[in-house]
């Protein structure tokens, strides 16, 4: 197999003495919770993935190592068990050496909610670098690994990915094992990574992928089959599709031109391209749909975390519910405690206004089915600006946009769609970036797409 990952540099390096410099050398940058011991692992000498580093997101059961999901109330909790996307990378040979920052229990968007300290923008340290995997998409983007785990559940590995300027990807849900992953939402959280190239997106797809017995959500599929192997192959009558009408929402001039132009040379060069219509009034309600049924779930899979159970918690010896309104009133940032109230209403009604928003995603995903008919790829601006500055993000944080523009790439942990953010010029910070998505378990599509466009970004 030829070089995915740069092997032969990897090799020259002491991965015990690297970890120590760069957790020093970026410390106040933000994106290290925590650096592996790694020789108290199990880690394969050959493998696909032999001797190359990587980080893993902080919210990944790693056996007997602190696993904090970026929450003091997690503060010391030592899980029992090993993430199983954790084992495969290890039975790889690919060595872990840091614990990336997260906003706390993935319930963020810009990278700035973490307990533990904020992570910065790789190219700009005034501009948020998006959440919730903040310290994967940083890690990888200033090059310290060549990879990196994160997990998403709205957009959270695929916006990062956009404002780090490196490749974010989330593949069919079920297609990877979530056994491990913390659960934020079930029914929308996937396993994501960031890489620099589509052949290493899909070479850690060809490893990460298939059935495991721990996760019941976790699809049977063809272990042989190869998404790497099949890159380049039958792409010429591919299919690619796009909304003219989301150009009218798009804030930056420069990402709307960008992206008109890359699609007229795709087409320019013999692909097929096609103007779809679609219901964009039942579409652009994804963003309230999310905030209820997500944070429900959310509402749900966190109802252990009352101070006691795990981490830094209060003296049991006084009043229970004031002990645990105490823990979390202290100790969960403001995003969090947002979406618990939100949720907690959404149910208080009889569950009036989660089932309505149940039903609303139901409508959603069967739109998407209609369009996906149609095409084998919807193709859109990944994002519709650049990231914006911390200050900004502060103040707004109230202010939910509610367009579709700005939450189409929830569309896809709706219905459980391979998604991937890919850059079409390298601008670092202003970057523009599209994305791609497909039917459920078209994930082979999704990569093969984005390697056309890796050609033509390179051609001149």
């Amino acid at each position: 197999m030829k070089s995915i990952f740069d092997e032969e540099n990897w090799k020259k390096i002491n991965f015990l003495n690297y970890a120590k410099e760069i957790n020093k050398k970026f410390l106040k940058e933000g994106p290290i919770l925590f650096v592996f011991d790694f020789n108290n692992f199990l880690i394969s000498k050959k493998g696909k993935l032999s001797n190359i580093p990587f980080a893993i997101k902080d919210n990944y059961s790693i056996k007997n190592v602190n696993t904090t999901a970026g929450t003091i109330l997690l503060d010391n909790f030592r899980p029992l068990n090993f993430s199983t996307v954790f084992k495969k990378l290890l039975s790889e040979g690919s060595i872990p050496l840091f614990k990336a920052n997260l906003d706390e229990l993935a319930m963020g968007w810009s990278g700035m909610t973490s307990h533990y300290k904020e992570v910065n923008n790789p190219f700009d340290k005034n501009l948020i670098i998006g959440g919730s995997s903040s310290g994967s998409a940083y890690l990888v983007a200033k090059d310290i690994v060549p990879f990196s785990l994160g997990s998403d559940t709205g957009d959270s590995v695929r916006k990062p990915a956009v404002y780090g300027n490196v490749i974010g990807f989330k593949p069919t849900w079920g297609l990877v094992s979530r056994y491990g992953l913390f659960d934020f939402a079930p029914s929308w959280d996937t396993v994501g990574w960031f890489t620099k190239t589509i052949e290493q997106s899909a070479l850690l797809l060809d490893i990460l992928k298939g059935y495991d017995s721990k996760d019941q959500t976790s699809k049977k599929i063809d272990q042989k089959f190869s998404y790497f192997k099949n890159l380049d192959k039958d792409q010429k009558n591919l299919i690619v599709g796009y909304f003219p009408e989301i150009l009218d929402e798009i804030k930056n001039q420069k990402i709307k031109e960008t992206y008109i132009l890359f699609l007229n040379k795709y087409k320019q060069k013999g692909y097929k391209l096609k103007i779809l219509k679609a219901n964009f009034e039942l579409l652009s309600l994804i963003s309230i749909v999310y905030d209820v049924v997500s944070s429900t779930e959310a509402l749900s899979c966190n109802s252990n975390l009352q101070g006691f159970l795990f981490g830094n918690g209060y003296d049991q010896n006084k009043n229970y519910l004031e002990a645990i309104k105490k823990a979390r009133g202290d100790n969960f940032v403001y995003e969090v405690k947002k979406r618990f109230l939100f949720a907690a209403y959404s149910i208080s009604k009889h569950e009036k206004i989660y089932n309505q928003a149940r039903r609303i995603r139901h409508l959603i995903n069967k739109e998407l089915d209609k369009i996906f008919e149609q095409v084998d790829a919807l193709v859109l601006p990944a994002v519709m600006d650049f990231a914006p500055n911390k200050k900004t993000a502060q103040q707004n944080r109230i202010k939910n946009s509610r367009t579709l523009a700005d939450n189409f790439l929830t569309l896809f942990n709706s219905n459980g769609s391979p998604s991937l953010s890919f850059p079409i010029t390298n601008e670092k910070s202003e970057s523009v970036f599209i994305n791609i998505a497909t039917k459920p378990n078209d994930d082979l599509n999704c990569f093969r797409i984005a390697k056309i466009f890796e050609r033509l970004k390179d051609e001149k």
